[in-house]
């Protein structure tokens, strides 16, 4: 989806998809196939191959991608903990377990250095809550934003120097910049309200969503941050609104939408006095 409202459909097989974001390099999507089962698949945007990367026995949700793209990082459900896994995307080698808790967890984002990792767990008491996990494994997981409201879905900024989330924290989900590691203060960046950010490619504009509109502010980093007014830089049907979106290096829009098939069985076959009939058969 393009800043005019142009969308471009991939040549992907018709599934159902959710939770897709682009590698580092842009060049490779990984996304949530749900079904049967719910794995993780890798798309490569050069070739137009697709393969499943995790197991078929394990649920296996909402990919992230390490900072260097050669790891995706993504929650699984596991002896009944849903919790934090990553896997090599060539396929090579296993899986590995990442955090170990009772509370279920969700990957957000990975520094640009490749040593942080954002993740959000929901806590019996405090709800929704922001941690940070050290990715060379010399530490142990720690809250960055933790209350009694929701904190949800933290990206790094492209420079790593800060994170932006969304918090109900005011009583309706609205978008928050926090300077990374902290300590810092924050800034209120929608103030009609908003969810899922995500920045572009060099910083300088934080998006999010609000209703069906992908809503810009322009972002003035340094040692504070300073954000212009909101503005619409895509409009979407209630329909088309994305369970998961992400913004390519040329300002495009990746999304998961709706579509209609002529390939999607839309009859419906009542049989009646069915009983009769199979009284009927069983008595030859």
């Amino acid at each position: 989806l393009n800043r005019a409202g142009t969308i471009e459909p991939l040549e992907i097989p018709l599934r159902a998809y959710e939770d897709a974001f682009l590698s580092p390099d842009g060049k490779r999507v990984a996304m949530t196939l749900s079904g049967a089962y719910w794995g993780i698949s890798i798309y490569d945007l050069t070739n137009g191959t697709q393969r499943l990367l995790t197991s078929t026995t394990e649920s296996s949700q909402w990919p992230v991608w390490t900072a260097d793209g050669k790891r995706v990082i993504y929650r699984q459900t596991h002896e009944g903990r849903r919790n934090l896994f990553w896997r090599n995307v060539d396929g090579s080698g296993e899986e590995e377990r990442l955090t170990t808790s009772d509370h279920m967890q969700t990957a957000n984002s990975v520094s640009p250095d490749g040593r942080w990792l954002a993740f959000q767990e929901i806590d019996p008491v405090s709800a929704d809550d922001i941690w940070i996990l050290p990715l060379d494994k010399k530490g142990a997981p720690r809250p960055f934003v933790k209350t009694t409201a929701d904190e949800i879905g933290a990206v790094f900024s492209p420079d790593g120097a800060w994170l932006a989330y969304y918090s109900s924290e005011s009583g309706q989900y609205q978008v928050y910049i926090q300077a990374f590691p902290g300590p810092g203060a924050r800034t209120v960046v929608s103030p009609r309200g908003g969810r899922m950010p995500r920045w572009s490619a060099d910083g300088r504009e934080l998006f999010y969503l609000e209703g069906n509109q992908i809503v810009a502010v322009n972002v003035t980093p340094g040692s504070s941050i300073s954000t212009g007014s909101p503005h619409v830089v895509a409009t979407k049907s209630d329909a088309d609104a994305p369970n998961g979106y992400d913004v390519g290096r040329d300002g495009r829009f990746l999304i998961v939408r709706p579509v209609q098939s002529e390939d999607v069985f839309r009859q419906i076959n009542v049989v009646i006095n069915w009983f009769d009939e199979l009284k009927r058969l069983a008595a030859k």
